[in-house]
């Protein structure tokens, strides 16, 4: 079974920044689990759809929150419009998060906000 999170239909968003600084997100396990893949659900709603998905980002995993192990990275991402699926050899982790180190402006207000609508984690 995945590990689900979600905050609703419009997601997550990071602050909105003056500048393309990095943001990330992550995601408390409680105990070890192997873990084989990454779900990253982008915004569909009307009118939005992709906005504030990462254009650069990379998933990390970690067994105490201090030593990051990156397990799939992403570049150059502009156009997203579904899942997008990363799968990696097994890593054994506690703690799992999407950094976004590039970040697409707004078009509205040309401000850098980081947005995923769900994250799924499986083993």
């Amino acid at each position: 079974k995945p590990a689900k999170w979600s905050t609703g239909n419009y997601g997550w968003s990071s602050a909105r920044t003056e500048e393309n600084v990095i943001q990330w997100v992550g995601v408390k396990l409680g105990a070890p689990h192997t873990v084989r893949e990454v779900r990253l659900y982008p915004r569909d709603d009307e009118g939005n759809v992709g906005a504030g998905f990462p254009v650069d980002y990379h998933i990390e995993v970690s067994m105490d929150g201090l030593h990051w192990q990156t397990v799939d990275e992403v570049k150059d991402r502009t156009e997203v419009d579904r899942v997008q699926v990363a799968t990696f050899p097994p890593a054994q982790a506690k703690l799992v998060r999407v950094v976004g180190t590039r970040l697409k402006p707004n078009p509205a207000d040309q401000r850098y906000t980081m947005q995923l609508v769900e994250l799924e984690i499986y083993e």
